[in-house]
């Protein structure tokens, strides 16, 4: 009897053991492509939207919850998305695309920069238009799945 319970025990910790060893797989092949525009002024703040697009080339689909988001720009962090309980499917070989809108208090390092590429950006901002302002920002994506967390880095230019 006691060799059926350890036999049991081995095959539980074998299966947890394989499904961990797949997430980390799953974590390794994912790619992550954000894509932004400043979108004008909302609440006195820059508004930016941005679109992470989850790129799984693996032949399985996985329940996530919403990736928390941090913009930061030469080190300084500009915003941050408010983390969420919202459940994301990532569909197996294929793109997801999950939409944030992020809002940038017009004190930081952004306005900063918008303000020294001209008063047209600014302008431009405060109509309401979408531009592109060929600003480098850092996007830090926070994952975590099944007690697993990760975090992916991704340099792009709004």
């Amino acid at each position: 009897m006691k060799r059926w319970i350890y036999i049991a025990i081995a095959v539980i910790i074998a299966f947890v053991g394989y499904k961990v060893w797949e997430l980390i797989q799953w974590y390794d092949a994912l790619n992550i492509i954000p894509t932004g525009k400043i979108k004008g002024m909302k609440d006195g703040k820059i508004r930016v939207n941005l679109t992470v697009a989850l790129d799984n080339p693996k032949d399985f689909q996985i329940s996530i919850t919403k990736p928390t988001i941090r913009i930061y720009s030469n080190g300084t962090l500009l915003t941050s998305s408010v983390p969420s309980g919202t459940k994301v499917l990532i569909a197996p070989t294929g793109i997801t695309y999950i939409d944030y809108e992020l809002l940038v208090p017009v004190q930081s390092e952004l306005f900063r920069m918008l303000i020294s590429g001209g008063s047209q950006a600014w302008n431009q901002i405060q109509a309401g238009e979408n531009i592109s302002a060929g600003i480098a920002i850092e996007v830090l994506a926070y994952f975590q799945v099944f007690g697993i967390e990760r975090i992916y880095r991704e340099k792009i230019t709004i």
